[in-house]
């Protein structure tokens, strides 16, 4: 025959605080590191950069579709 032990549910609660907590810090911590690089400037200057990347790409591809 197989022993079952009691239901012990009294840890449940600071396990499931101490889970939520943690997913609430690291979701705080990058959002304001997402709010440093748009101060800094940082998201602007990457979007720029990325622009005209997609852009040079995409009129070489143009043209090699256009030239076929």
């Amino acid at each position: 025959m197989v022993k079952r032990f009691p239901k012990d549910e009294s840890g449940q609660g600071t396990l499931e605080y101490a889970i939520v907590t943690s997913i609430f810090i690291a979701m705080f911590v990058a959002l304001s590191q997402l709010g440093h690089l748009a101060a800094d400037g940082e998201l602007v200057d990457h979007a720029n950069d990325s622009a005209s990347h997609q852009v040079q790409a995409t009129s070489s591809a143009l043209g090699d579709a256009i030239l076929y």
